[in-house]
């Protein structure tokens, strides 16, 4: 009789062990799908799988939401919002309760279709309840996210104030838990947003810093992007030569981005 117990608790220590190395898996999946997800699409969809094939076998809901949460992803970041929405939509349908760190996920991720799609203020709603799960979570990575997407939509919106309050939330965040390359994202968008409040010397001096910081972590989405919004900047404030200097160097470092080849032709036809 102990024999027995002892060769089934060994099985069931076996089984959970194995449950544990697929979660595992899965896991990796979802972070490979994420980080391919611009580049590779069609990696990035197989790993997406793999985490559906996972989910439905083992009948595990929370992995299920979170393949549709990725799968979601992948769709936003070729551009289908609708179709996005409609995934992110059923992710948190399946998700179960008490999942707040996923489900503010799914909803911030709801948030960006909504931005995109260029209904804003259903953007701010769905953001602003991702920021308020994410804080209840304490989880400052989570929180800086959501405070950067706010100050973002706010900007569209045209509410300056309260963009640059949210950007400097964000940013205060960022230099807080040292990730540099959000902070450089975040001295661009407080560059753009000064710009756009006619505040020309507060933007040069938050563009210059972001693309210091960009140059600095060799961070080459980051030189393009600011450089591209000083060759803007240059251009509007009358000074061509500087202008297409930086946008020469934008061009140097342009990616596959069709938002960012549309933004530098329009630099080009606008000023020279």
């Amino acid at each position: 009789m102990p024999v027995k117990y002892i060769y089934t608790l060994f099985v069931v220590l076996s089984l959970s062990f194995l449950l544990q190395s697929q979660t595992e898996m899965a896991d990796y999946w979802i972070k490979q799908a994420d980080l391919v997800r611009e580049t590779d699409f069609v990696s990035a969809s197989r790993y997406c799988d793999s985490v559906f094939k996972f989910a439905r076998k083992t009948g595990n809901k929370v992995y299920l939401a979170r393949a549709y949460n990725t799968f979601g992803n992948l769709q936003l970041a070729k551009g289908n919002y609708k179709t996005a929405i409609e995934n992110f939509d059923t992710a948190q349908i399946i998700l179960p309760v008490n999942n707040n760190i996923y489900l503010a996920s799914i909803i911030n991720n709801k948030g960006i279709c909504q931005e995109r799609l260029g209904n804003y203020s259903l953007s701010l709603k769905l953001h602003l309840q991702s920021l308020k799960l994410r804080e209840e979570l304490g989880l400052p990575k989570e929180i800086l996210i959501g405070q950067q997407n706010i100050g973002v939509v706010y900007f569209y919106i045209g509410d300056i104030p309260q963009s640059i309050k949210y950007t400097n939330m964000a940013l205060e965040t960022a230099l807080k838990i040292k990730d540099s390359l959000t902070a450089c994202q975040l001295y661009d968008n407080l560059g753009a947003t000064y710009f756009n409040a006619f505040k020309d010397s507060l933007a040069l001096v938050n563009y210059t810093i972001a693309l210091d910081l960009a140059k600095k972590m060799k961070y080459e989405k980051g030189i393009e992007n600011v450089s591209n919004n000083l060759s803007a900047f240059y251009l509007e404030t009358g000074k061509p030569e500087l202008a297409k200097k930086y946008l020469k160097t934008a061009m140097e470092y342009l990616n596959e981005n069709p938002m960012n080849k549309i933004s530098l032709l329009h630099n080009m036809g606008k000023g020279f």
